[in-house]
Formats: C-alpha cells, sequence, structure tokens
C-alpha cells in the first residue's frame, strides 16, 4: 500500500524552512517542517498531498456491516459528540425566544399537532413516522401515495420487504417497470 501511495503522489527533497505548522512542536520541540524529522534535504513522501479519505479506505479492517472504518468512526464520534456539546443551539440557545414556539415544536415534536404514528404495526409495534419522511411529506405532499407504504425514507421506495427487518425484497406492484430492477419482473 505504501508502495502504491508513494508511486501516485509521489516523493520531493524536503526543506525544513518551510514550516507545516505552528500550532504543534515535534518529539524535540521544534516546530513541525517538511522534512517530518528527516535530515534537511532528504527524499521525503509528499504525504501532506494524500487526502484524509484515502489514508482512511486504506484501512481495511471494518467492523461487521459498518461502510467506514474503525479509525473514520471513531473520528466521528468524538467530533460528532463534542460538536453537540458546544453548539449552543442545542444547548443554551435552545429555547423559544431563539427557535420561536413552532420552531421549538418542530424540533421536540418533529411538527406541530404532536406525533403521527404510523399505519398499523410495521416492525412489530407502533412505530412514529420518521422526520425525513415528515418533511417529504410537508414539502411535497404528492409524494403521498409513494411514501404510504414506506417506513424508512433512506430505504428505497419501491421496496416490498413483508418483514420490517428482513433483507430480502422484491418490487412493489407499481414499481415492477422501474429499470433499477433489472430482471427480477
Amino acid at each position: 500500500m505504501v508502495g502504491i501511495l508513494r508511486e501516485v503522489y509521489g516523493q520531493h527533497q524536503c526543506d525544513e524552512s518551510k514550516i507545516i505548522t505552528e500550532a504543534q512542536l515535534d518529539d524535540h520541540g521544534k516546530q513541525i517542517n517538511d522534512c517530518f524529522g528527516h535530515p534537511d534535504g532528504s527524499i521525503v513522501d509528499n504525504i501532506e498531498d494524500v487526502d484524509t479519505v484515502v489514508g482512511w479506505l486504506s484501512e481495511f479492517a471494518r467492523p461487521h456491516g459498518f461502510a467506514i472504518s474503525e479509525t473514520q468512526f471513531q473520528v466521528f464520534i468524538l467530533n460528532a459528540s463534542r460538536r453537540l456539546f458546544s453548539d449552543r443551539f442545542f444547548t443554551s440557545s435552545f429555547r423559544p425566544e431563539f427557535y420561536s414556539k413552532l420552531g421549538m415544536e418542530w424540533v421536540t415534536n418533529n411538527g406541530p399537532g404532536g406525533k403521527l404514528m404510523e399505519k398499523g404495526r410495521p416492525n412489530g409495534h407502533e412505530m412514529e413516522i420518521s422526520p425525513l419522511k415528515r418533511a417529504l411529506l410537508r414539502t411535497i405532499p404528492e409524494l403521498a401515495p409513494e411514501l404510504e407504504p414506506v417506513v424508512n425514507a433512506f430505504d428505497p421506495w419501491a421496496r416490498d420487504r413483508g418483514e420490517y427487518y428482513s433483507l430480502e425484497w422484491k418490487p412493489r406492484a407499481g414499481a415492477k417497470s422501474d429499470p433499477a430492477f433489472g430482471d427480477t419482473q
């Protein structure tokens, strides 16, 4: 993997007069420079040119069922929780003076009029209509017939799953002509 990255991003002769960051010091108490601890003028990898995502994607170990690596997951969890705890609109400013009474209703109850429930028991118990589905119904009411059988708006809408958590599915009757289903007709 290092060889492939080196081939794509290349190497250069380092110059210790080029300071990378003044916010951090290296192990010897000096500012981090273009040589990354190597002697001035030596050949070093162009590691600063590597996109972070490329680095993350080179980590092959992913927890079962995850699309992202363990490192990405850790970074996401740390940053998401810090952002939530430090954003004043989720903490000290989460009040009607900032959001209005109607705005507070939207945030806390997914809209005025209280909770709306899905018809029937799609996954074995009563279930609230998801915020995304409710936003879609509110802003594009013409989607109501298409969204009626949909529980998770992130799922393919033309899916007929039978059991809610089943991974086996077939196209709903009205969606069989959709080219996305290919030979499943």
